[in-house]
């Protein structure tokens, strides 16, 4: 109990409920053809020389498919997460919640998931 309240005093966003609530709406082989791009498997299979090589972010205008298209991506990492010296966290920003999603609820939601 208390690091549930530990975590709600770190951040009201619930990542990982928003992830789960994608991820059910997510139909099967949606997004494989981003998995397979170069470019992703290029990232994803980098060593990271560059701290900017360790973010991969997704931006566009709302209902392009960005919020699915992110959940695919995280769902394909944990095999990578679990290396050494390696962590995944991740957020879903959405628009209508703007007042919601300060830095200060950003960074704690992101350190919930360490």
């Amino acid at each position: 109990k208390k690091m549930h309240e530990l975590f709600a005093w770190l951040s009201p966003l619930e990542p990982q409920k928003r992830h789960q609530d994608v991820r059910a709406t997510r139909l099967e082989n949606t997004g494989n053809w981003f998995l397979q791009r170069r470019e992703f498997q290029m990232w994803l299979n980098s060593t990271g020389d560059q701290p900017r090589e360790f973010v991969l972010g997704c931006y566009g205008m709302p209902g392009a498919g960005k919020t699915v298209i992110s959940s695919l991506v995280i769902d394909s990492l944990p095999v990578v997460a679990k290396q050494p010296g390696s962590a995944l966290t991740y957020l879903y920003c959405d628009y209508r919640y703007q007042k919601e999603q300060l830095l200060v609820h950003i960074v704690g939601a992101f350190v919930q998931q360490l």
